[in-house]
């Protein structure tokens, strides 16, 4: 599999072929204030954006999304078991309120990049939404 990271860090040009240790150091590093995003692509596959690292109720919180090459899979990672109502403050270059349950904690935006990095495709074990309203996947 051919993998492309490319991080906020302009110094830095996109890495080819990253290691799961560079992938963690990318999301561990994300804060909402100095770092906000990166993407990890899979050439003719499809893309994961991972963005926040906002300390929410003690934890950091990010946006993990998915789109597929040809574009016709957009959606996110999303806890089921946050409020519907609730909105937190995550920064991906700008602030931003998202819906709570599209910010999850660092243990499931892990579980779900590292998935993906292992098996090139999204973990079907977890709840994705479509961003496009499409049905929930």
């Amino acid at each position: 599999m051919e993998w492309i990271l490319l991080t906020e860090d302009h110094e830095i040009p996109e890495e080819e072929n990253p290691s799961w240790k560079r992938i963690c150091q990318c999301i561990c590093s994300l804060d909402g204030k100095e770092a906000t995003n990166f993407t990890l692509e899979l050439v003719d596959a499809g893309t994961l954006y991972c963005g926040g690292g906002n300390l929410i109720k003690g934890e950091k919180r990010y946006i993990v999304n998915y789109v597929s090459e040809d574009g016709e899979v957009n959606c996110s990672l999303i806890d089921p078991a946050e409020s519907e109502e609730e909105y937190y403050e995550l920064t991906i270059q700008t602030s931003e309120l998202y819906p709570a349950k599209w910010c999850v904690t660092q243990d499931k935006a892990v579980e779900a990049i590292r998935y993906f990095y292992e098996n090139g495709s999204r973990c079907q074990d977890h709840s994705w939404e479509y961003l496009a309203g499409g049905p929930d996947l």
